[in-house]
């Protein structure tokens, strides 16, 4: 069975995330075939011209307040509850055991079931073999149900919000991480952060740095001396 994977972003294409396609054109590039699903409506107004060279195609997963149409779907007027209700019967229409398998999202938010649902039913239509999310938030929540529901194995990439902000619960990201396939996240700072706060629940966890292509410089530095470069960054304190 060929590999198939399916990115999990919040939010596709994102200005300040151009890590994200150098990431996903270097899978294509070694010819692996991609497909993204994002879980909220575009906000930026100006984007890299590297994302017009991603051949991937973009799914755009609603919350349950936007809804989609279904055959599922019988109220004349529908509400947030009647989409919900409608995209839980189409998935159990793919997913024989889907059903049972709800219970394990007991707890979470309802806009994060519906996804997943919405998710998973995807996933198994598309013949998608792994899920990866980046950022251990919503778009790991939603990898991690649909990935229980299907039983395709998902992979996150923790960066530094979802690590050490104060929103940051625990018991929640030690499921994640427990749940998780492998986790990624980007410097050795926040390999031992991860390993020392989640001890064994962190056993998956492997640092790869975000990486630039160098060859995209070569042309700039061509009969240049030398190369200075302007580096911006937000520099917050952070638990030691």
């Amino acid at each position: 069975m060929s590999i198939r994977i399916g990115y999990v972003l919040k939010r596709y294409p994102r200005y300040s995330e151009t890590f994200v396609v150098n990431e996903i054109l270097a899978h294509e590039a070694a010819g692996l075939d991609i497909e993204i699903f994002a879980l909220r409506p575009l906000c930026d107004t100006h984007f890299q011209n590297i994302i017009s060279q991603v051949r991937a195609p973009v799914s755009y997963i609603r919350r349950p307040i936007q809804g989609r149409v279904s055959e599922s779907l019988n109220s004349l007027a529908p509400t947030a509850a009647s989409y919900f209700w409608a995209e839980l019967q189409e998935a159990s229409k793919v997913i024989p055991d889907f059903w049972p398998k709800l219970a394990f999202a007991q707890g979470e938010q309802a806009s994060t079931v519906y996804q997943a649902a919405w998710l998973a039913r995807e996933a198994r239509l598309k013949g998608i073999t792994h899920l990866h999310a980046h950022f251990g938030t919503v778009a790991t929540s939603v990898a991690r149900l649909a990935s229980h529901f299907t039983g395709i194995p998902y992979t996150f990439t923790a960066h530094a919000k979802d690590i050490f902000h104060e929103s940051v619960e625990f018991e929640d990201m030690q499921r994640k991480l427990q749940d998780a396939a492998s986790v990624v996240t980007v410097s050795d700072y926040n390999f031992r952060y991860l390993h020392n706060t989640y001890n064994l629940a962190a056993k998956q966890v492997q640092r790869i740095y975000n990486g630039l292509d160098l060859r995209q410089l070569q042309k700039m530095v061509i009969g240049m001396d030398y190369l200075q470069f302007y580096s911006k960054l937000w520099l917050l304190e952070r638990p030691v």
